[in-house]
């Protein structure tokens, strides 16, 4: 997917009565040209992150609680965050949409 546009960044990081209604904007067009991976029985989450070193896909490490591969039919298993795909929308890899696959049945499979 291409980036976002300079004059979109500058809007975001620079423009604090436009950043919501831009924002949304770019969320939304994003999602429709390439929606997360869908994982059945997860709801999957957007998040907006603009970081000064980390990169979005570093967080998205975190963001599924440092487990990538818990055992097979474990309650961590079945309660554990997957990631879903990242979109960042520059060339630093600082700013985008992690996306986040949570479980919703909590009980060991």
């Amino acid at each position: 997917m291409a980036y976002v546009g300079t004059a979109t960044l500058d809007r975001l990081r620079d423009d604090v009565d436009a950043r919501e209604e831009v924002l949304r904007q770019v969320v939304l067009d994003r999602l429709v040209e390439d929606p997360p991976l869908g994982l059945p029985d997860h709801v999957i989450a957007a998040y907006n992150f603009a970081f000064r070193t980390t990169t979005v896909e570093e967080i998205s490490d975190h963001a599924i609680g440092g487990v990538e591969h818990p055992p097979k039919g474990s309650l961590l298993g079945s309660c554990s965050a997957r990631r879903a795909g990242v979109d960042v929308f520059d060339a630093s890899g600082r700013i985008g949409l992690p996306h986040v696959a949570f479980p919703l049945n909590h009980e060991r499979s």
